[in-house]
């Protein structure tokens, strides 16, 4: 399943729960194709070869939890067509998922950068597990995310535009 996820996937239309882990999914895999499931709301990509993108997550906005657990192989300062960097332009992506409430990306996104933004939307979600596998709620302090925010580490907050490295 290396390449396109199959057009055929709709015959599965009843389905809630997907599961992709460990299938060596590349970043030339399109998951457009999994939003003709009408009902899916959890996908767990775990495990998978992706390096600098996961194309089609924004078609898929009914999804309310998704797992990206070790991605190893991400390379989250490689610069895409726009400019951005990897991990920012995925968690933008992700931002976009109207009702996404849970997200886990415990072994996976230890490069790369986001915005103070995208480090408050994930403290807002239902649940969510960091980088180190922690849980992170609403009444920590964006530092603790996961993500090593050098700024707020030295003392200064960035405005809510500008973006932040991780280590």
């Amino acid at each position: 399943i290396g390449g396109s996820i199959s057009n055929l996937i709709y015959a599965y239309k009843n389905v809630k729960r997907v599961v992709l882990s460990d299938m060596r999914l590349t970043d030339e895999c399109l998951l457009k194709s999994l939003a003709t499931i009408p009902f899916l709301e959890y996908l767990n990509l775990d495990s998978n070869d992706f390096e600098t993108k996961i194309e089609g997550l924004n078609y898929l906005t009914k999804l309310k939890s998704l797992s990206l657990r070790h991605l190893l192989k991400w390379k989250g300062s490689s610069l895409h067509e726009d400019g951005q960097e990897s991990t920012m332009s995925l968690f933008l992506t992700l931002k976009t998922i109207p009702v996404l409430k849970e997200l886990h990306i415990e072994g996976s996104f230890k490069s790369g950068m986001i915005t103070i933004a995208t480090a408050k939307w994930l403290q807002n979600l239902d649940s969510c597990t960091g980088v180190y596998g922690k849980d992170l709620n609403p009444d920590r302090s964006v530092f603790q995310t996961g993500f090593s925010l050098e700024q707020f580490q030295l003392g200064g907050a960035p405005d809510a535009g500008s973006a932040e490295h991780t280590s």
